[in-house]
Formats: structure tokens, C-alpha cells, sequence
């Protein structure tokens, strides 16, 4: 998939991307010292649309993880929205 590969290349050394088995969803586990939530506001900001890990789970685990769309074309504004996501957790 093009967005995993503009994930891998835009975010942060250590960023883990599973592809998804039937789901337009790629679960995406970040580097432990990222929250979630708090990206979830950052992306907010920049109208750029994410599923914080946390909300996916009952005990409120995966609080470095997030969700991300791919059921769609990947496109230019795609992955300008995943390079600002990567830039804004460095």
C-alpha cells in the first residue's frame, strides 16, 4: 500500500505499520514516547483526520498507537498530511 510506505518514510524512526486483514484501517504502533491522544489534537489543528489507539480499547491501552485510513486512493494530499504528521512528532 502507497500510504504505508509514506508512513515508513515520514514518520519517526521506530514506527511499526501493520496492513489490515479485511479493514481500511492501518493500525500503526509509534514510538512509545508518542501519545496518541496528543497527536490526535495536533492532526485536529491541521484538519488532518486520525483514530488515537486509546479510544480503541476498554482499559485504555495502545496509547502510543494510532489508526489511519487507507481506504481510499492514496494521493498527493494524502501524504502531505502524513509528512506534516511526521513532523509534528519530531
Amino acid at each position: 500500500l502507497m500510504i504505508a510506505h509514506a508512513v515508513k518514510e515520514h514518520f519517526p524512526e521506530g514506527t511499526r505499520v501493520s496492513l489490515p486483514k479485511g479493514g481500511p484501517l492501518l493500525w500503526i504502533q509509534l514510538p512509545g514516547q508518542i501519545n496518541s491522544m496528543a497527536l490526535y489534537k495536533t492532526a485536529g489543528e491541521k484538519n488532518i483526520s486520525i483514530i488515537p489507539g486509546e479510544v480503541c480499547s476498554s482499559s485504555g491501552r495502545f496509547k502510543n498507537y494510532i489508526r489511519l485510513g487507507c481506504g481510499s486512493l492514496f494521493n498527493s494530499e494524502m501524504e502531505q498530511g502524513i509528512k506534516l504528521l511526521g513532523q509534528s512528532m519530531r
